[in-house]
């Protein structure tokens, strides 16, 4: 498809395989023919590692990840710092009555649930958003139509430090203000919760940068 140059096909070598065994079984015969049909349909069962949708596929956001996120709702008390002592020692099983912010519950559910982030909670939403757009250390920057639950919305104003900047899961395919989202703080309790993307994010929305990100499988 004049993509084989292009890094961000990272199917290309499962579409490949794919292709290879297809043709082993159709060869040049009609592909609507009967017996055609009947040798792929005996043959997809045992070839179904070659599927491009694959659940290990990298390219496919983890639903671990928002079960992990949700099984926090209602933990942890608003605060711009971490990691806070409160949290405990055993960061894959936080202290629920602890402290974190916005980030900090992004990097305690991506922890638990198994994927790379910085040692001892050492990012920002600054941080966040270039390293999706540049390093790809933890997380990549994805576009909204590819975005899905278990991806990250992140908005800064400026460099995203402090109250200038947001971030949070998004729980369902994005659509602009009305996807749904699960965050620490944006709300009046101060505690994980669920929201939606326009109203948690409100404040920053007229002159923040909005990053959508996947992040990374360890």
């Amino acid at each position: 498809e004049g993509m084989s140059k292009n890094p961000e096909q990272w199917f290309l070598s499962k579409r490949y395989a794919f292709a290879d065994h297809w043709y082993s079984v159709v060869g040049t015969k009609d592909p609507v023919a009967g017996d055609s049909l009947k040798n792929a349909s005996q043959d997809e069962e045992a070839n179904a590692n070659l599927d491009c949708a694959s659940d290990t596929d990298t390219g496919k956001a983890d639903g671990n990840i928002i079960k992990t996120a949700k099984s926090m709702k209602g933990y942890f008390k608003y605060g711009q710092s971490h990691p806070s002592a409160d949290l405990g020692t055993n960061l894959k099983n936080p202290n629920k009555s602890g402290t974190t912010d916005c980030s900090g519950f992004i990097w305690l559910t991506l922890n638990k649930a198994g994927y790379k982030v910085p040692a001892n909670m050492g990012w920002f939403t600054g941080t966040m958003a270039s390293d999706a757009k540049g390093s790809h250390q933890y997380l990549k920057q994805i576009s909204e139509n590819d975005a899905k639950a278990g991806d990250i919305v992140i908005v800064n104003q400026g460099a995203g430090a402090g109250n200038n900047g947001h971030t949070a899961f998004i729980t369902e395919n994005w659509h602009g203000k009305n996807t749904k989202i699960i965050e620490e703080g944006g709300d009046t309790t101060g505690h994980v919760n669920e929201s939606t993307f326009g109203t948690a994010f409100y404040s920053l929305l007229n002159s923040g940068d909005v990053t959508l990100a996947r992040p990374i499988k360890k």
